[in-house]
């Protein structure tokens, strides 16, 4: 046992003895008197009225289950431990609240678990619903907490806590999925990404779907650039249309499935997904994400034998970082300057 903890037992020990209280409550005197000192003291000392509370409880219940107590002996001590039923779960919710405030989140989430079980028992639903609603946030923090550590497992049993008390906090989907992430757990990630959307879409929490859109976009995009790195073409399509099924509102989703088809030799294909690109990117759409799909363009007009429409794509795609390769793309055609 901890030197505070020891010190904190007798702490509590000299404060029940010198309020004239034993430990053990010898008659119904004695243990009304541990009612009248837990009411009487718990905003000088919280934790030692709930312990005192605690052990009027189990004296009370010994001595009514005894039959030895008759008459209005007896029914002061049924209405004691009513008015006690009625001050547990609000002494405990109070001792939670005060972690809480002094940001001692493990012990605040344990006290409030606590807290939901002895309300539960004396049938406080009030207090229920307040811990309740308290505790998701509790265990986000928590899981914040973790993921700043790099232990990602605990990190993801608390969102899991938090996801369990409130089914509908898309952001703690997302989370987890950047936990899953963490430990490199791919299938859950996504899996848990995929939740995160459809609440996000349920809660109308724009935000939050959009970053774990962008999340899972960028996840197959850079798992498409990995197969095309290894001529893995097939490969690459796939994880691309992973990609554009997410959001197909996303004029760079259907930039790489115009890379992969290219590599495929489906030019016609290819050209069709890159005039849908740039129909989404308009007019006023980034020019350096044009010229990239213009490269692809005049790539497949080219490969087609329709080399004057390629050359005109290739001369448009001469723009920032995509100018050199549309240069070189020019001479492999046989564009005139």
């Amino acid at each position: 046992m901890h030197k505070k903890r020891i010190l904190k037992l007798f702490a509590l020990i000299i404060i029940v003895l010198s309020s004239g209280l034993s430990l053990k409550a010898q008659n119904p005197q004695e243990t009304a008197e541990m009612y009248n000192w837990a009411i009487k003291n718990y905003k000088q000392d919280l934790n030692a009225a709930i312990d005192t509370l605690e052990r009027f409880e189990e004296a009370s219940t010994m001595l009514l289950e005894s039959g030895e107590l008759e008459g209005q002996v007896k029914e002061q001590m049924e209405m004691l431990r009513e008015k006690s039923h009625k001050y547990l779960p609000s002494l405990y919710y109070k001792s939670a609240v005060t972690l809480y405030k002094q940001m001692r989140t493990d012990m605040a989430i344990d006290r409030f678990e606590r807290t939901i079980e002895i309300a539960k028992q004396y049938n406080n639903e009030a207090v229920v619903k307040k811990a309740q609603n308290l505790l998701p946030k509790l265990y986000f923090k928590s899981a914040s907490e973790a993921m700043n550590m790099m232990n990602y497992q605990k990190a993801i049993e608390n969102y899991n806590k938090a996801i369990n008390y409130d089914p509908d906090w898309a952001n703690a989907y997302l989370k987890k999925a950047l936990a899953y992430q963490k430990e490199d757990n791919e299938a859950q990630m996504i899996a848990t990404l995929g939740q995160a959307m459809k609440v996000a879409e349920k809660v109308d929490d724009d935000k939050t779907l959009q970053q774990a859109q962008t999340l899972a976009q960028t996840y197959y995009w850079q798992k498409g650039a990995n197969n095309i790195s290894n001529s893995q073409n097939e490969e690459a399509l796939n994880a691309f249309q992973k990609a554009l099924e997410i959001d197909s509102t996303n004029p760079r989703a259907y930039y790489y499935i115009t890379l992969a088809k290219n590599k495929l030799f489906k030019y016609t294909e290819a050209i069709q997904d890159a005039e849908k690109a740039l129909k989404l990117l308009g007019e006023n759409g980034d020019k350096e994400e044009k010229a990239m799909l213009w490269l692809q363009m005049g790539i497949a007009y080219g490969s087609l034998g329709k080399t004057e429409q390629g050359c005109e794509y290739l001369k448009k795609a001469e723009y920032g970082k995509t100018a050199s390769k549309a240069k070189k793309e020019q001479d492999s055609f046989g564009c005139s300057y």
